[in-house]
Formats: structure tokens, sequence, C-alpha cells
């Protein structure tokens, strides 16, 4: 079993706070409309987040918000945690094709 954080709002500054650490680090492959906010908000909460970026205009947002990169999906596999923001069916597919799933082991969470 994997213990998440557990937050709670602070009404009076607005925003959400962490009630309790993680330490697990967190994958994200997608850098686009919704993933590069995402990753913003997780590392704002104190995630670390690593992001695998599927082209080089991804790569360049990553290193602009100061995202650390990996060159691969079985590097990405380091993290135990591992998000996918990719456009359609078919872009979730090739990340399944190209061994990605080989190397996922029984504790790791993906979440698509």
């Amino acid at each position: 079993m994997v213990r998440l954080p557990v937050y709670h709002e602070d009404k009076a500054g607005r925003k959400w706070i962490m009630a309790m650490g993680i330490s697990q680090a967190v994958g994200w492959i997608g850098l686009g409309k919704m993933g590069l906010p995402i990753c913003g908000r997780l590392k704002a909460a104190g995630l670390r987040v690593t992001v695998l970026a599927r082209n080089e205009d991804g790569a360049a947002k990553a290193e602009k918000e100061g995202f650390p990169t990996c060159g691969s999906l079985s590097e990405l596999a380091a993290c135990e945690v591992i998000f996918s923001a990719v456009p359609d069916d078919a872009a979730l597919l090739g990340l399944l094709t190209e061994g990605f799933l080989a190397a996922l082991g029984p504790a790791h969470i993906f979440i698509d």
C-alpha cells in the first residue's frame, strides 16, 4: 500500500497545505496544455517531479520551468508514481509498446 499525502484547505490563505510528507518521486509524461500546469502544481506542493519530454518543445518547456528530465521511459521508471497526459489513445498505446510496462514493477503506480 502506498500512502499519499493528505491535503487540507487553508481557508484564510486560499491554498492547499500538505498535512504529511511524501517521499515518492513522481514521473510525468506529456507536457502539453494539461501536463505542464499540473506538474507545476505538484512541484509547488513539494513533490519531486521528473518529466519525460516526448519532443524538443516539451524539453524546452521542462528546462524553462526547472524540471529534471529523463531520456527514456525506462529511466522514468525510477519514479514510483508515474502520470501521463498524452493527447490520445494512439499516443498512450505508443508508450506501452515502447517497453514502458516492462520497466514497471509491482511497486509502481501508473495513472493516465
